[in-house]
């Protein structure tokens, strides 16, 4: 939507012109909120006037002027982006550079109830400015997988038509747009990934302290989430269980078995001091019947740790 601002008259009506705009855009990082964004954008502009004039002669001829003037520019915003979880606020500079420019003028004469009507066309290139220099900013919301809808407002500076001060662009603009490349990043600070709920028999392994390549489970069932951690490096070879409940379930029956080591039964602390790797272990317990249920449920872990230390194997069980 397109007008001219600044004008006043009570002779007749200045109204909004309904174009198009399109074009490309570039957004390119220079904070952790910040963009810098220059856009190439064809743009419609220009606006419509109507005045109707009566002729209070013998006749009384009724004459209606209404004249439509599209013009067309090359826009150059160079706009600052801040944004966050999608939305964002966007303001800068904008350079406009004439492309061709056509004023269609109409005239509708009513005479003792007959009507003519005379169309007649201009061209505008020779008298519009051919640089325009004004200030774009606006607001919009993008989605993470790069679609986007935005509305901006621009404003001129400088007169459409020399030593006409009262003559000057302005434009409201709604864009849809797609954005390729880094849809994620331009989206900025995105929402937590969702808590990894563990399922039955899931392996897990503390990245910071235990390798991957350090150890390995031969065989499991119901054992729940299972992690193990190397918790240091250390002439002390230890292998320990930790066992966590969450249901209020306690294991029963608990049996560990090693290929190396002194076993290690405190109550508290289950596990084999003193071990030569590679260590060959199993642990194997149940868990109590829940209502409904005849037996108790058997759970067996067969496992290998190849890397020397003092390793702890935490199992949690959320029967």
């Amino acid at each position: 939507m397109s007008k001219i601002n600044g004008i006043s008259t009570t002779k007749g009506s200045y109204d909004w012109l309904k174009q198009f705009h399109g074009g490309i855009v570039l957004a390119h990082k220079i904070g952790d909120k910040l963009y810098l964004q220059p856009e190439l954008i064809y743009s419609q502009k220009g606006y419509s006037f109507e005045i109707a004039r009566n002729n209070k002669g013998v006749f009384g001829d009724t004459i209606l002027y209404h004249e439509k003037n599209k013009i067309n520019y090359l826009d150059l915003p160079i706009l600052a982006k801040v944004g966050t979880k999608g939305l964002y606020f966007e303001a800068g500079p904008q350079f406009s550079f004439l492309l061709d420019g056509k004023r269609t003028e109409t005239r509708t004469t009513s005479t003792n109830g007959s009507t003519q009507e005379h169309e007649h066309a201009r061209d505008l290139f020779s008298v519009v400015e051919k640089v325009d220099i004004g200030f774009a900013g606006g607001f919009g919301y993008q989605t993470e997988t790069g679609l986007g809808l935005g509305f901006r407002f621009n404003q001129s500076f400088k007169e459409v038509i020399d030593q006409e001060n009262w003559k000057k662009n302005i434009a409201l603009q709604l864009s849809a747009f797609y954005l390729l490349g880094k849809k994620k990043e331009i989206r900025n600070i995105l929402p937590p990934p969702p808590p990894v709920i563990a399922a039955p028999d899931v392996e897990y392994y503390d990245k910071r302290k235990a390798s991957k390549k350090g150890y390995s489970i031969v065989s499991s069932m119901n054992m729940g989430r299972v992690t193990f951690s190397k918790v240091a490096d250390s002439e002390q070879t230890h292998v320990e269980y930790k066992i966590i409940s969450t249901s209020g379930f306690a294991p029963q029956d608990v049996m560990i078995a090693g290929s190396s080591g002194t076993i290690q039964d405190t109550g508290i602390v289950k596990g084999y001091r003193d071990v030569v790797y590679p260590f060959q272990g199993s642990i194997q317990f149940s868990i109590p019947a829940t209502m409904g249920t005849s037996a108790p449920a058997q759970s067996r872990m067969e496992y290998e740790i190849k890397e020397p230390g003092h390793w702890r194997i935490t199992i949690t069980i959320s029967r």
